[in-house]
């Protein structure tokens, strides 16, 4: 695990700077800095929209009585791609508009989820099935009773 932060925190880092300065190169220094500064605007503008969306159709599932796991992922994807977008960088402007297109997002967050399983987590499909109303235990230990109150 310390490996993965490290490598997160410090070869990508490295990685974009270099991108930056060669781009910086072929270009110059302030298109370089305007491209940064689109990419920013660019990525509130398109994470903004997909977020609508989004709890537009959390609203839907949840109206329609199901619980809205794969909304609240691919919400927490929109999260996930509007930092990557605000932070300046090529990479990460590519890997968070990437995650702002839902087919990509949808195909991850599957990919996910089936690697949870395979490494023992619990998976359940919840969010296509509309909840039993009329369930029922068969092994039911509830019992009807009375009671008095008392008052001290």
């Amino acid at each position: 695990m310390f490996l993965r932060l490290f490598l997160l925190f410090t070869i990508i880092p490295f990685i974009e700077v270099v991108i930056l300065v060669r781009i910086g190169s072929y270009i110059g220094f302030w298109p370089t800095i305007l491209l940064i500064i689109v990419t920013g605007i660019a990525g509130a503008y398109l994470s903004r929209l997909q977020g609508y969306k989004i709890i537009m159709e959390l609203r839907a599932t949840i109206q329609a009585g199901r619980i809205p796991t794969q909304k609240i992922f691919e919400g927490i994807a929109v999260l996930i791609a509007s930092v990557l977008l605000i932070t300046p960088g090529v990479l990460t402007d590519l890997f968070g508009l990437l995650l702002l297109h839902p087919a990509f997002r949808i195909y991850l967050i599957q990919s996910i989820k089936n690697h949870l399983v395979k490494r023992g987590f619990s998976h359940t499909q919840h969010e296509e099935k509309p909840p039993n109303k009329n369930f029922t235990s068969q092994k039911s230990n509830i019992e009807d009773a009375e009671f008095d109150e008392i008052n001290d």
